[in-house]
């Protein structure tokens, strides 16, 4: 039995591929056509190299098994990045194609194994359904040769995917469908490979894919910062750089979710993700929702403190550290800092110029302070949260469709504190330009401040917090939005009438009343409530 065993082992899949290839090129006139599953891009590094020459390759992207879904695209986006290289350097036209991704079904059959070391059962059920799916789409498209990138890797076994590929062959016999054995470690192939993605910057993952080879600590820093992105290339460098860059030596991770962001974004992001692997996590979604970005954001990040940075903006060196050094050694639930307003050609003081003036000491206090709009501000990227309290209480962002989510949030946040305090320092960057939330032409944000008056009012009252909320609105602000939005002569609605408006809107608030017609605000919060006493982080990160 050992010697069986020991003739296994030193077979040489190398040779049996050369002679394999000999005997191919004698039947095909022109250059075959490989059908070639690829797990990843570090993995196809050498093996696409090294069949360039004697393929014509299409590549099979089906990988069910990569968790989370984000790791999915992660590694297919760089999977197609080198592609894209390959192809523009040697004149090539390999094609991927992406099968459907769908975890949840994949894993049936796995979790029995689940704490099984790599290259278990486990690993072999998962690489023979890839296999299975491999043989299964080349009969559907009429490929006549495949194989796999895996056998690059030391950690899988060479003689299991090249029997299991022997094995699906006869099974696809009347398909007339080669299995081509390999092992493209041999000459030197593995550390080739990883040369390669090192010099071109290939993202190179810490586990093989399934949730059960994920690392612990793979999921857990002590700061998570979450940065929305969306259309702001322009800006991204800056903030991004700035993160990087922190004087903390607390570990902190930065988790960029794109949302249906454009390629300049995704660019750059990677980039910084390529540069710190260890740093930066990307996720990409399709919301087209900042609420539903930052509920994604806070899904997916461990961590036992919260920062939120938009991704035009940018903050200063000390940002996390005075944070840090601040929540603990006062144990305060929130720390709120100063802020500037960075405009093209010059930066000012942010309002209220200094929160120390007034400062309010308990949630009462600071509900009330924000429903003035004196000295708290309705921003949730000047503060820093506990992570302890959004999931207790189960907090989340309502859509921005009903109000402005960050008011929204940081009300519900303090509503269940105990202790607050204030930097005087101006760590946070909030650069101005066209196209932010202010500066919109439709006069919509007006219409969300009211709304969002109303709803944090109603919420207050039915978490039986009545008296965090006195209405005592701004109305030099609300002119001043309305001067904004006037002077690009987009709104043709007379200042006086425009402010009449907005006073009887409030009254039916004190009054408790809906400030416009057509809409349900109470169902609005009855849901939002429904949702946070289903425990919206029950499932967190699945």
């Amino acid at each position: 039995m050992d010697e069986e065993k020991s003739i296994k082992e030193n077979k040489n899949y190398y040779n049996e591929f050369v002679k394999l290839y000999k005997e191919i090129r004698k039947k095909e006139k022109d250059k075959p056509k490989l059908l070639l599953h690829v797990c990843c891009a570090p993995c196809s590094a050498y093996p696409l190299v090294f069949l360039l020459d004697l393929f014509d390759i299409t590549i099979f992207y089906t990988n069910s098994n990569i968790y989370p879904k984000e790791e999915f695209d992660k590694r297919l986006y760089y999977l197609k990045k080198y592609v894209s290289d390959l192809n523009n350097k040697f004149k090539t036209h390999i094609d991927i194609i992406v099968d459907d991704y769908d975890y949840d079904t994949f894993k049936k059959g796995l979790e029995p194994y689940k704490n099984e070391k790599e290259m278990g059962t486990r690993c072999k059920i998962c690489i023979a359904k890839r296999f299975n799916r491999l043989f299964e789409y080349a009969k559907d498209n009429n490929f006549k040769y495949v194989t796999s990138v895996m056998s690059i890797s030391r950690n899988k076994d060479v003689n299991y995917l090249n029997e299991l590929g022997l094995s699906l062959e006869n099974k696809y016999k009347d398909y007339d469908i080669k299995y081509i054995v390999s092992d493209f470690k041999k000459n030197n192939g593995q550390e080739i490979g990883i040369k390669i993605a090192k010099e071109c910057n290939i993202y190179r993952q810490d586990y093989c894919g399934c949730e059960y080879s994920l690392p612990k600590e793979h999921k857990y820093r002590e700061i998570s910062v979450i940065v929305p992105i969306h259309g702001v290339y322009e800006y991204l460098d800056k903030c991004l750089d700035s993160l990087v860059h922190q004087n903390i030596e607390i570990s902190y991770e930065v988790v960029c979710v794109l949302d249906n962001a454009l390629e300049q974004d995704r660019e750059i992001a990677y980039k910084y993700q390529t540069l710190y692997p260890d740093l930066i996590t990307i996720y990409e979604v399709n919301f087209r929702d900042l609420s539903e970005v930052r509920n994604y954001g806070l899904l997916h990040s461990y961590s036992r403190y919260v920062a939120f940075v938009d991704g035009d903006d940018y903050v200063s060196p000390s940002y996390l550290k005075d944070f840090y050094i601040d929540i603990v050694k006062k144990n305060s639930d929130i720390v709120v800092c100063n802020y500037y307003l960075a405009y093209p050609n010059k930066i000012k003081k942010g309002f209220p110029s200094n929160p120390l003036i007034f400062k309010p000491k308990n949630s009462l206090e600071a509900c009330r302070s924000l429903c003035r709009d004196i000295h708290m501000r309705g921003y949730v990227w000047n503060k820093f949260f506990k992570r302890e309290i959004i999931e207790n209480k189960s907090l989340f962002f309502m859509s921005f469709k009903y109000c402005i989510e960050d008011y929204f949030f940081v009300f519900a946040y303090l509503l269940n504190i105990n202790s607050i305090s204030f930097i005087n320092k101006y760590n946070y960057y909030y650069v101005q330009r066209p196209s932010s939330v202010v500066h919109r032409d439709d006069g919509s944000i007006v219409t969300k401040l009211v709304n969002s008056q109303f709803l944090v009012k109603y919420y207050a009252f039915k978490e039986n917090r009545p008296e965090t909320t006195k209405i005592s609105y701004f109305f030099k602000e609300i002119g001043l939005i309305y001067s904004l939005i006037s002077k690009r002569k987009h709104l043709k609605i007379p200042l006086k009438e425009y402010i009449s408006n907005i006073r009887k809107q409030i009254k039916k608030i004190k009054k408790n009343e809906y400030p416009y017609e057509g809409e349900d605000w109470e169902k609005v919060i009855a849901l939002y409530i429904e949702k946070q006493n289903k425990d919206f982080y029950i499932d967190k990160g699945k």
